[in-house]
């Protein structure tokens, strides 16, 4: 009597499982660029899960970055979440007064404020790469990429609003896309 339990259950399982997959939209972004170096290389293929509002750390995000057209997008890492205090001090990044595993400092980056080019669209400012303690708003996160001397990210327009974001990374495919 026991196996037909467990075959209904399994049976169950994948018509859930279906039906979930059905309800997930996803795109595929062709990435180019060295802000998330090494963690993803220009050519990768990177199925994005459509959608916003689960960020959590350590998510790779691709979104709008804000104060520029909709067709300007990046992808970086969140680092903080609604409530998080982050700051940077002498190159290092903290999350609620712990340091991040990398050290901005250890990426030879200029601490003096250069011009900065996003794509074609606009030039920045680059500040000097301290942040004084900054609560992340609700409904924010603040991202920072795994490259951070090659990155544009929250660390000079602050916190990312959730509705900038397109979807989070679920997978990387293509490697070597040509």
């Amino acid at each position: 009597m026991r196996y037909p339990i467990r075959v209904l259950v399994l049976v169950m399982g994948l018509f859930g499982c279906m039906s979930c997959r059905n309800d997930v939209k996803t795109h595929i972004y062709h990435y180019s660029g060295r802000a998330m170096s090494p963690t993803l290389s220009t050519n990768d293929g990177l199925v994005v899960k459509v959608g916003n509002g689960w960020e959590c750390r350590g998510d790779i995000v691709v979104f709008h970055i804000p104060g520029l057209a909709a067709s300007n997008l990046s992808v970086t890492r969140v680092v903080g979440v609604e409530n998080d205090v982050i700051d940077v001090i002498s190159g290092r990044l903290r999350v609620n007064g712990k340091e991040i595993n990398y050290s901005l400092a250890q990426t030879n980056i200029s601490l003096e404020t250069e011009a900065y080019r996003i794509g074609n669209e606009k030039t920045l400012q680059k500040p000097a790469i301290e942040v004084c303690p900054i609560i992340v708003p609700g409904r924010h996160v603040f991202v920072v990429g795994d490259n951070p001397s090659s990155s544009c990210d929250s660390r000079y327009w602050g916190p990312l609003p959730i509705t900038n974001i397109v979807g989070h990374i679920i997978d990387i495919t293509g490697r070597s896309w040509q």
